[in-house]
């Protein structure tokens, strides 16, 4: 699944339909209670390889769109708490 796909499904007419089926997703897997059967796909990542300046290459993953929208979500909400604690340093 791409993030286009999401944006696509926000079209007009589907929008609250799509938007509360999402943040029950998004809700399920921050409280961590994920069907076993799907969290090995909610949890995956493309691997994609970078060439380093000094030859070889450096493998990079990206998350997938669920796992990478559940830990902005709860980025958002917590960031003010970790501010504090984080700030200084």
């Amino acid at each position: 699944m791409r993030p286009q796909h999401l944006k696509d499904g926000l079209a007009p007419g589907l929008h609250d339909e799509v938007l509360r089926h999402v943040t029950e997703v998004v809700n399920l897997m921050a409280r961590g209670q994920a069907p076993a059967v799907a969290q090995e796909g909610l949890c995956g990542a493309s691997l994609a390889a970078l060439p380093k300046p000094s030859g070889g290459l450096c493998p990079v993953a990206v998350g997938g769109i669920w796992r990478r929208l559940v830990s902005k979500t709860l980025t958002h909400e917590t960031a003010a708490d970790f501010k504090g604690y984080l700030g200084p340093v």
